[in-house]
Protein backbone atom coordinates (compact mmCIF):
# COMPACT_ATOMS: atom_id res chain seq x y z
CA UNK A 1 0.00 0.00 0.00
CA UNK A 2 1.17 3.08 -0.90
CA UNK A 3 1.02 5.75 1.21
CA UNK A 4 1.50 10.08 0.69
CA UNK A 5 2.17 10.77 4.77
CA UNK A 6 6.31 11.00 4.96
CA UNK A 7 6.25 9.41 8.93
CA UNK A 8 3.76 6.48 7.83
CA UNK A 9 6.15 3.03 7.51
CA UNK A 10 4.70 2.63 4.34
CA UNK A 11 5.70 5.35 2.42
CA UNK A 12 7.25 5.80 -0.52
CA UNK A 13 9.81 8.62 -0.95
CA UNK A 14 8.33 10.69 -4.32
CA UNK A 15 9.23 14.06 -5.68
CA UNK A 16 8.47 16.34 -8.66
CA UNK A 17 12.24 16.84 -9.39
CA UNK A 18 15.61 15.49 -8.68
CA UNK A 19 16.22 17.77 -5.37
CA UNK A 20 12.62 17.15 -3.96
CA UNK A 21 13.38 13.69 -4.23
CA UNK A 22 16.25 13.22 -2.58
CA UNK A 23 15.04 15.37 0.13
CA UNK A 24 12.20 13.04 0.62
CA UNK A 25 14.76 9.76 0.32
CA UNK A 26 16.62 11.53 2.73
CA UNK A 27 13.91 12.44 5.20
CA UNK A 28 13.03 8.55 5.13
CA UNK A 29 16.51 7.27 5.39
CA UNK A 30 17.22 9.17 8.59
CA UNK A 31 13.54 8.54 9.97
CA UNK A 32 14.30 4.57 9.45
CA UNK A 33 17.45 5.04 11.46
CA UNK A 34 15.83 6.82 13.71
CA UNK A 35 13.27 4.21 14.27
CA UNK A 36 16.03 1.05 14.51
CA UNK A 37 17.87 3.10 16.98
CA UNK A 38 14.79 3.38 19.10
CA UNK A 39 14.07 -0.38 18.99
CA UNK A 40 17.52 -1.50 19.41
CA UNK A 41 17.96 -3.16 15.93
CA UNK A 42 20.95 -3.11 13.62
CA UNK A 43 21.31 -0.22 11.12
CA UNK A 44 23.68 -2.06 8.77
CA UNK A 45 22.44 -2.57 5.32
CA UNK A 46 20.69 -0.15 2.27
CA UNK A 47 17.22 2.02 3.39
CA UNK A 48 15.04 -0.96 1.81
CA UNK A 49 16.91 -3.59 4.01
CA UNK A 50 16.24 -1.38 7.56
CA UNK A 51 12.91 -0.72 5.69
CA UNK A 52 11.85 -4.04 6.04
CA UNK A 53 13.54 -4.56 9.43
CA UNK A 54 11.63 -2.29 10.92
CA UNK A 55 8.27 -3.05 9.09
CA UNK A 56 9.14 -6.43 10.28
CA UNK A 57 9.58 -5.52 13.95
CA UNK A 58 6.58 -3.29 14.04
CA UNK A 59 4.01 -6.34 12.37
CA UNK A 60 5.53 -8.21 15.84
CA UNK A 61 4.70 -5.70 18.11
CA UNK A 62 1.52 -5.35 17.09
CA UNK A 63 0.49 -8.87 17.01
CA UNK A 64 2.26 -8.73 20.83
CA UNK A 65 -0.21 -5.79 21.90
CA UNK A 66 -2.82 -8.22 20.26
CA UNK A 67 -2.31 -11.30 22.31
CA UNK A 68 -1.53 -9.05 25.45
CA UNK A 69 -4.93 -7.62 25.34
CA UNK A 70 -6.45 -10.92 24.95
CA UNK A 71 -4.81 -12.16 27.82
CA UNK A 72 -5.89 -9.35 29.95
CA UNK A 73 -9.29 -9.96 28.93
CA UNK A 74 -9.75 -13.88 29.59
CA UNK A 75 -8.16 -12.71 33.26
CA UNK A 76 -10.74 -9.89 33.63
CA UNK A 77 -13.13 -13.17 33.71
CA UNK A 78 -16.62 -13.60 32.21
CA UNK A 79 -18.37 -11.65 35.49
CA UNK A 80 -16.91 -8.05 34.20
CA UNK A 81 -17.17 -8.75 30.46
CA UNK A 82 -20.32 -10.11 30.39
CA UNK A 83 -23.56 -7.61 30.85
CA UNK A 84 -27.25 -8.31 32.17
CA UNK A 85 -30.21 -8.14 29.59
CA UNK A 86 -31.50 -5.28 31.68
CA UNK A 87 -28.08 -3.30 31.45
CA UNK A 88 -28.50 -4.20 27.36
CA UNK A 89 -32.23 -2.65 27.06
CA UNK A 90 -32.11 1.37 28.23
CA UNK A 91 -34.96 2.70 30.18
CA UNK A 92 -37.73 4.36 28.64
CA UNK A 93 -38.53 6.50 31.00
CA UNK A 94 -35.22 8.08 30.00
CA UNK A 95 -35.71 8.62 26.05
CA UNK A 96 -33.77 5.56 25.72
CA UNK A 97 -34.13 2.52 22.44
CA UNK A 98 -35.64 -0.14 24.12
CA UNK A 99 -36.56 -1.54 20.90
CA UNK A 100 -34.93 -4.93 21.80
CA UNK A 101 -37.50 -5.23 24.44
CA UNK A 102 -40.52 -3.96 22.54
CA UNK A 103 -39.37 -6.82 19.55
CA UNK A 104 -39.81 -9.71 22.26
CA UNK A 105 -43.29 -8.39 23.34
CA UNK A 106 -44.50 -7.99 20.46
CA UNK A 107 -43.18 -11.83 19.41
CA UNK A 108 -44.82 -13.11 22.37
CA UNK A 109 -48.39 -10.94 21.37
CA UNK A 110 -48.40 -12.87 18.17
CA UNK A 111 -47.36 -16.25 20.05
CA UNK A 112 -50.57 -15.83 22.33
CA UNK A 113 -52.73 -14.68 19.78
CA UNK A 114 -52.00 -17.47 17.50
CA UNK A 115 -51.82 -20.17 20.40
CA UNK A 116 -55.67 -18.75 21.17
CA UNK A 117 -56.88 -19.13 17.68
CA UNK A 118 -55.44 -22.28 17.48
CA UNK A 119 -57.27 -23.57 20.81
CA UNK A 120 -60.37 -21.77 19.25
CA UNK A 121 -60.87 -23.83 16.22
Amino acid sequence: MICSNRFNIDYIPNGDNAANLAEAQCFFSNLVTAELRLHRLPLFGGVEERHIRLKRLLIVEQKIDMISQAILRGEEGKEKTMMLISQAIPCIMHRENRVGEKLVTVLLAMAAIKYQQRSDT
